[in-house]
């Protein structure tokens, strides 16, 4: 049990190779789909990480079986979110469990707002309202003054156009 001589030192490690039976094409093999979620407007990141957001559709996520056996390893699906209101994108990881609930974990979260930006005013706010798409709102009777924008960020920037219009 000495210290081991040169030889024995210099042996080649063998580099392990991949097997045929560890590829194939990825439409055949893929175990992760991709999904696309457009939540409404004033959905927060927050709750799309709680199961029972996802309640009404969760059997998009089922494992398929064929023959009593999975057909694909459940590895769970990845959903893309990217809501009405456009003030984040994030990624989850949705993973069925075997009691049929599931289980969001986040793989990533970018907030869309811009920090400098103000939203609204003391007398006007910017909301989102489906199909007008971002409006400026009187706060006081609600009244929509302008719709139709994009972005919260052309409607402040509509915002600020009309105050200074109205105040001269």
């Amino acid at each position: 049990m000495g210290i081991p001589d040169k030889a024995e030192q210099e042996k080649p490690v063998k580099k392990l190779k991949l097997m045929n039976a560890e590829i194939d094409h990825a439409y055949v093999a893929r175990s992760i789909f991709r999904h696309r979620a457009n939540p409404r407007a004033g959905t927060s990141f927050t709750d799309l990480l709680d199961p029972l957001y996802w309640d009404n559709v969760k059997d998009r996520f089922r494992v398929s079986y064929i023959d009593g056996h999975e057909q694909f390893k459940n590895k769970g699906q990845i959903v893309e979110i990217y809501p009405e209101d456009e003030l984040y994108y994030a990624e989850v990881l949705v993973k069925q469990l075997p009691d049929g609930n599931i289980s969001i974990k986040k793989i990533s979260f970018v907030s869309l707002e811009q920090d400098n930006i103000r939203v609204g005013t003391d007398d006007f706010k910017i909301d989102f309202k489906g199909n007008k798409k971002n409006c400026i709102v009187r706060k006081i009777d609600g009244e929509i003054i302008q719709d139709n924008f994009n972005t919260p960020h052309d409607a402040q920037k509509a915002l600020e156009k009309y105050l200074k219009e109205i105040r001269g």
